[in-house]
């Protein structure tokens, strides 16, 4: 993995996300996840495994251009994945937004889901291009009734890093918006699938140590 990659991961969750899994261990992270006063319909549960999951619904947290009819948010466990060899639980972080259907909703969609793809323009995705396809994105390969894009490391294909989806939903004529990344958790701290704190190979081989070049 990059250190582009890792950069855009952590800039993209800040951003997009109310809560920031990187700014603290992961044990702070969840404690503040589930006190949020802004996340309503609360759910907190543990399964029989430890997997915690929190969702809830958002009013007024919107990270997006026009006016969002709902927004959710869920943060779930998928278990315990060997990950360079270890036995490493992993997350999934999870918001969808939906806005009432119309060609200026469309249009506004459209803008705001190339923004976030462009923004991993140099990560490749097996499922948009196919297998093996190691292209740029390019906004002419965009539909005019959605998108789903996963995006992969070159380090690590095993599960996706982030999936970015905007799809219609006739039922309710609603436009959505699905935005997700997924991490592990090694020593009470969150990292971006591709990397393994201590690989000598990375650029940035340590959370802290990217954050402060990050600011530089």
């Amino acid at each position: 993995m990059t250190s582009f990659g890792q950069e855009s991961i952590i800039k993209f969750v800040g951003d997009y996300f109310r809560v920031d899994p990187f700014e603290a261990k992961f044990s702070t992270f969840m404690k503040a996840l589930s006190g949020d006063k802004e996340l309503l319909n609360k759910t907190d549960i543990a399964d029989e495994h430890s997997n915690r999951s929190v969702s809830g619904t958002y009013e007024i947290f919107n990270p997006f251009s026009l006016d969002a009819s709902k927004v959710e948010m869920s943060f779930k466990g998928i278990g315990t994945r060997t990950y360079f060899g270890v036995a490493t639980p992993m997350y999934v972080y999870e918001l969808v937004a939906r806005f009432p259907d119309s060609p200026e909703a469309r249009k506004k969609v459209r803008k705001d889901y190339w923004k976030m793809v462009n923004r991993f323009r140099r990560l490749y995705t097996d499922s948009f291009l196919g297998i093996g396809e190691q292209k740029p994105l390019r906004r002419k390969d965009m539909n005019d009734n959605g998108n789903d894009i996963r995006f992969y490391f070159a380090g690590y294909k095993d599960q996706a890093s982030s999936h970015i989806n905007w799809s219609l939903i006739p039922s309710s004529n609603e436009i959505e918006i699905n935005i997700g990344v997924c991490f592990a958790v090694i020593n009470n701290r969150v990292y971006p699938l591709g990397h393994y704190p201590g690989r000598a190979k990375d650029e940035y081989y340590d959370l802290v140590t990217w954050k402060e070049d990050l600011k530089q």
